[in-house]
């Protein structure tokens, strides 16, 4: 993360749960504008590679990971949070339970500050702010489980 954002922005969230809002999903989607998803067949888990079993919003629904409404100066832009594929069933199995334990935690990093800033300011295609994988030409998941880190760009 390049910029500091200031309490207007984030709107109650923290700014790790600011900063997942909107990124690409992985495994999983989205089946219309409500939470209703499905994961996408041979899903992997995004941690330990496993077949996937259920799907995991990061942040956390009841953490901040709720639909969102991101002021720009182009005008309020919608975002949801990514659904990861993992593997475990329910919230406390697997890697979905260590994603709701804090033992794996999952950050999104922008490749250029410039990404960031034009991501803020509503500079990007409207469909990219829907969970567009295209994001991932611009910037990378960051799964660190242990302290051990490992890159997540399909």
């Amino acid at each position: 993360m390049f910029l500091t954002y200031d309490r207007a922005t984030l709107k109650g969230r923290t700014v790790r749960a600011f900063s997942m809002l909107g990124k690409p999903c992985v495994g999983a989607r989205y089946l219309g504008p409500g939470d209703a998803h499905v994961l996408d067949p041979d899903a992997k888990c995004v941690v330990c590679g496993r077949l996937a079993c259920s799907a995991h919003h990061e942040p956390p629904k009841g953490m901040g990971g709720g639909a969102f409404s991101m002021d720009t100066p182009k005008g309020p832009i919608e975002l949801r949070p990514p659904l990861l594929a993992v593997c475990g069933f329910g919230n406390s199995q697997g890697c979905h339970g260590g994603m709701h334990s804090k033992a794996v935690k999952v950050r999104w990093e922008w490749d250029k500050e410039i990404y960031e800033r034009h991501w803020l300011e509503g500079r990007f295609r409207p469909e990219w702010y829907r969970n567009d994988p295209v994001l991932f030409a611009m910037g990378r998941y960051v799964i660190d489980l242990d302290g051990c880190e490992k890159e997540v760009r399909p």
